[in-house]
C-alpha cells in the first residue's frame, strides 16, 4: 500500500515524496491558489460555521438526521478541527482547498477500504 489516511490527523503518511494517484487528477487551482500554497490564518468564527454548515447540508442531502440530530456535538468538533486540518492536506498534497473541504465531508462516516487481489477474493467466495 502507498499510502494511508489517518482520520484524525488527514496526514499523508506513504513514502516521502509520494501523493495519492489522484495527485494529478486534473483539478486547476481555484482563484489563484496554488497547490501547496502556505497555511492560511487561524480559523476564526466564521470559517468553523462554514465547515460547519457544510456539514450539516451532508446531513441534510444524504438523509442522515438520524444519525446526526441537530447540534450534534461531533459537527462542532469536526468544524472546528477541519480547517487546519485542510490547510495541513492541501499542502502535503499540493490540492486545492476545494478537494480538502470535499475530504472533509468524510469526517461524517467511518471508512472502511478493503483492498485486496481478485484472486483472493475469489477463493474466499467459491468456485
Amino acid at each position: 500500500m502507498c499510502c494511508q489516511i489517518d482520520a484524525d490527523n488527514f496526514e499523508h503518511q506513504g513514502q516521502p515524496g509520494q501523493y495519492p494517484s489522484q495527485q494529478q487528477g486534473g483539478y486547476p487551482p481555484q482563484g489563484g491558489q496554488k497547490y501547496g500554497g502556505p497555511p492560511s490564518q487561524p480559523a476564526g468564527p466564521q470559517q468553523i460555521a462554514a465547515y460547519k454548515q457544510l456539514l450539516v447540508d451532508v446531513i441534510r442531502e444524504k438523509n442522515l438526521q438520524n444519525m446526526f440530530p441537530p447540534n450534534h456535538p461531533l459537527l462542532d468538533h469536526i468544524a472546528s478541527q477541519a480547517p487546519a486540518k485542510v490547510d495541513q492536506l492541501c499542502t502535503n498534497w499540493r490540492v486545492p482547498r476545494e478537494v480538502g473541504q470535499d475530504i472533509s465531508k468524510l469526517g461524517l462516516f467511518d471508512i472502511i477500504l478493503y483492498i485486496g487481489e481478485a484472486s483472493a477474493a475469489a477463493a474466499l467466495n467459491g468456485p
